[in-house]
C-alpha cells in the first residue's frame, strides 16, 4: 500500500495510534505536514528516507520529522512487517528544546536511539498511554492525552542523556523505586527483596555492585533528603517528620539527622524557617 499526499495536512494538537502493517506499505509526503510527526517500531522493522539515504528504523530507535520535512516512512523492504506506534503533534514550547537536541539525520528530520531497555519500555507504555487516551470520551481527554505524551518524550531526553542510572539492573531499579513509592514504611531489606523477586543476600549484593552503597544506606540517604523539605516547607514537628520518613523512634531520627546533616532537626528547621522551637 502505497500513500502520497502532495500537500501537508492540517496541523494536529496531538493524535497518535498503533499500525500493523505488512510489506509493500509506504507513505510519502513530500511537502511534510504542518506539525511534528514522531514513529516508533514495537516489532519488525520500517525504514525512513533522505533523499537517496535509506535510514533503517528497528525496534529501540525513533525518528522524529519537524514540521515541513519531507515524510518517506516505509516497512522495511527485506522484512514483512512493521509494528509502529506515531504521534502528529504541535509541540509545547517547553518541549522544543528537548526535541531540538536530538541527533540531526537530515533536515529537520532527528533520529534517537534507545541504550536502555527500561527507558524503551517506558517510553513505549507512555506513547501506548497517549494512543489510549485519545480514544476515551473524557472532558479533558487531550490534555491527559498530552501529559502522558509528554511523559513519552521526557523518557526520551532521559533516552539522549544516557543518564547513568539507566544502565542500573532493572530489579535494583525496581527496588529503588519501590523505596520512593513507600515513603512512610520501616526500613526492611526482606520486605524490599520480596517485593523485587529476589534474595535477600542477591539484592544487597547486587544493589551495592550498582550503586556502590548498601540498600538501608540509599533509603537513610532518600528519606533525609525527604525530611530536610519537610522540615524546610511545612510546620510539621520533628516527630512528625520523622514517622513520616519511616522511623518509629523521632529521638534515633534527629540523631541520624545530625549524623548526615551536620545539624538537628530542630536547628535545620530554625534556620530554614525561622520557627518557634518551642512547639518542638
Amino acid at each position: 500500500m502505497f500513500r502520497s499526499d502532495s500537500h501537508p495536512h492540517d496541523p494536529t494538537m496531538l493524535f497518535a495510534d498503533e499500525f500493523h502493517r505488512r510489506s509493500g506499505y509506504r507513505t510519502f509526503r513530500p511537502q511534510g505536514s504542518g506539525d511534528w510527526l514522531l514513529i516508533t517500531t514495537i516489532s519488525g522493522a520500517g525504514e525512513f528516507w533522505i533523499g537517496e539515504h535509506r535510514h533503517e528504523l528497528p525496534p529501540g530507535r525513533v525518528v522524529l520529522f519537524a514540521a515541513g520535512a519531507v515524510q518517506d516512512y516505509r516497512t522495511d523492504m527485506r522484512g514483512d512487517h512493521w509494528n509502529l506506534i506515531w504521534a502528529h503533534f504541535l509541540p509545547r514550547p517547553e518541549w522544543i528544546p528537548w526535541l531540538s537536541r536530538w541527533p540531526t539525520v537530515g533536515l529537520k528530520t532527528h533520529a534517537l536511539d534507545f541504550h536502555s531497555k527500561e527507558i524503551e519500555k517506558r517510553f513505549l507504555a507512555a506513547m501506548r498511554r497517549t494512543a489510549r487516551l485519545l480514544r476515551k470520551p473524557l472532558e479533558r481527554t487531550l490534555d491527559f492525552a498530552r501529559n502522558a505524551f509528554e511523559e513519552a518524550l521526557l523518557w526520551a531526553e532521559e533516552a539522549r542523556l544516557d543518564g547513568g542510572w539507566a544502565q542500573v539492573d532493572a530489579r535494583v531499579l525496581a527496588a529503588m523505586e519501590d523505596m520512593a513509592a513507600h515513603t512512610e514504611e520501616t526500613f526492611s531489606i526482606e520486605v524490599l527483596a520480596e517485593r523485587a523477586g529476589i534474595s535477600t543476600s542477591r539484592l544487597v549484593h547486587l544493589f551495592k555492585a550498582e550503586t556502590g552503597i548498601f540498600p538501608r544506606c540509599y533509603w537513610e540517604r532518600q528519606q533525609m533528603e525527604r525530611a530536610r523539605q519537610i522540615l524546610s516547607r511545612t510546620d510539621a514537628t520533628v516527630a512528625e517528620t520523622a514517622f513520616s520518613c519511616g522511623y518509629e523512634d523521632p529521638y534515633y531520627f534527629s540523631r541520624r539527622f545530625k549524623k548526615l546533616m551536620g545539624t538537628s532537626p530542630v536547628e535545620w528547621k530554625r534556620l530554614r524557617r525561622g520557627f518557634d522551637i518551642s512547639r518542638e
